[in-house]
């Protein structure tokens, strides 16, 4: 329909009214705009005269997250969970935190330090050659066994419906094997506290719980209370945290006890190298659990060192109740020389040569060639015919092919796991490094249990 106008009215463009309030600090007026029936607009609304005010429908109020802007009363509520200040803060109460205790478990310091120049490249590459020259190619055998594959299938029936539903069924495949070496290991116990480090969507967690949930109505058992702890640095979307809940009552719909007392699932935004483990365990979980279990699905670079260093070197709780670990691994090529083991350092250097120059040079950059071995950008699937293999012969800078940097590129992988292994190993771990997935379903299909 359209707009009536009145006949006596017809000059609709009208001036702006601008807000008559002066800024010091910018030495002119608010460019807002205001009511004709006022002199300021809504946000400089609060230094307007108590008969002016009185015009208002709802009042004025500032913001009690920070006092240098405004907002209606009656929309405080809403603008409380969307403020800009409400992240600052959030950040700020971490840091107040007992189990915050900042680069604990890193010797790096990430504010300045540097990654290799573009202007480095032709130094780095003559570097490259000279290790794969000197210490690659002769120490391709050094590991007299390879790494077997092991997965495990034990727990599938529980993810049975997803199979159904999925049609990339990747992360099922490797959620299911890594639920069935943890059932292997007997670690899946409803007594036990589950931290997931690097948790994201929590979605391990949540069909690791579904499964304990699964376990109690089959075996007609008590169902007793289960601890998780997700713990990752950044905000995931669609996290799977209310599921945990929602699953118990699908399974147990006529239980009259609280769910929320059922399943205690607690996120912690905070970066592994600031975690204080003890603290956190103390603070937020009961006492009387009956074992760590750490978990993790594509631990990320220095995340898996971090992750180590704060479990076995800075927490007597992990000691005196550890069950065990299972940490499948990923992007050796982001992690950092500082943040390893002190004994994987002494062990990339009697073994390899490797001090820290050639690991940010080097090594990180060899263990890509495990999972990208193409030129310009293509990279080239696991399974191909040795014609197209041979096809990118002599023109990589290395004048290697495809297969021949694949194989070193997998060799300077495990380098860096064996150096976990063995510094884990010499504290008095049981340590094991398997492939728990195809390389058809992940490239990054190995990981280590603890």
């Amino acid at each position: 329909k359209k707009r009536k106008i009145d006949e006596h009215d017809k000059t609709i463009p009208k001036e702006r009214l601008q807000c008559e309030f002066f800024l010091e600090r910018k030495q002119r007026r608010c460019a807002m705009t205001r009511r004709p029936d006022i002199k300021y607009c809504a946000e400089h609304a609060t230094f307007l005269n108590q008969n002016e005010r009185l015009k208002l429908k709802d009042v004025r109020v500032p913001c009690p997250l920070d006092g240098t802007h405004s907002v209606w009363e009656g929309g405080l509520k809403r603008h409380l969970k969307k403020c800009q200040q409400r992240k600052l803060l959030q950040e700020k109460n971490l840091k107040e935190r007992s189990w915050f205790k900042e680069n604990l478990n890193s010797n790096c310091d990430y504010k300045t330090d540097t990654v290799v120049n573009i202007l480095e490249q032709e130094y780095s590459q003559d570097k490259i050659k000279k290790f794969i020259k000197e210490v690659a190619i002769p120490k391709l055998k050094f590991f007299q066994e390879e790494i077997s594959y092991r997965q495990s299938y034990n727990y599938s029936k529980i993810l049975n419906s997803r199979f159904e539903e999925k049609i990339d069924q990747k992360h099922i495949l490797q959620q299911s094997s890594i639920l069935g070496h943890l059932n292997d290991l007997s670690l899946l116990d409803k007594r036990n506290l589950f931290i997931e480090f690097g948790c994201g969507r929590a979605e391990l967690s949540r069909y690791l719980s579904r499964s304990l949930i699964v376990d109690s109505e089959n075996q007609n058992c008590n169902f007793n209370n289960i601890n998780f702890a997700l713990i990752d640095r950044s905000p995931s979307r669609l996290k799977m945290d209310k599921k945990f809940v929602e699953d118990y009552r699908e399974i147990f719909p006529k239980s009259v006890k609280n769910e929320e007392n059922q399943i205690n699932v607690q996120r912690f935004k905070i970066d592994i190298k600031d975690l204080n483990l003890d603290a956190m365990i103390q603070q937020n979980f009961p006492q009387d659990i009956h074992q760590i279990v750490g978990i993790s699905k594509h631990l990320c670079g220095s995340a898996t060192d971090l992750t180590l260093s704060c479990c076995f070197l800075h927490s007597n709780v992990v000691k005196e109740k550890f069950g065990g670990m299972l940490i499948a691994m990923c992007c050796r090529h982001s992690c950092s020389y500082d943040d390893l083991l002190p004994d994987s350092k002494k062990y990339l250097m009697e073994n390899f040569q490797v001090d820290k120059t050639i690991f940010d040079i080097v090594l990180k950059k060899l263990t890509s060639w495990a999972t990208c071995g193409g030129i310009e950008g293509k990279s080239i699937p696991c399974e191909n015919s040795d014609e197209d293999k041979v096809k990118f012969t002599n023109t990589h800078f290395s004048g290697l092919d495809y297969a021949e940097r694949l194989e070193i590129g997998l060799f300077c992988r495990r380098i860096i796991d064996e150096s976990r292994k063995f510094a884990l190993t010499k504290m008095g771990y049981n340590v094991e490094l398997i492939n728990y997935c195809q390389r058809e379903v992940s490239l990054e299909n190995q990981c280590m249990i603890i």
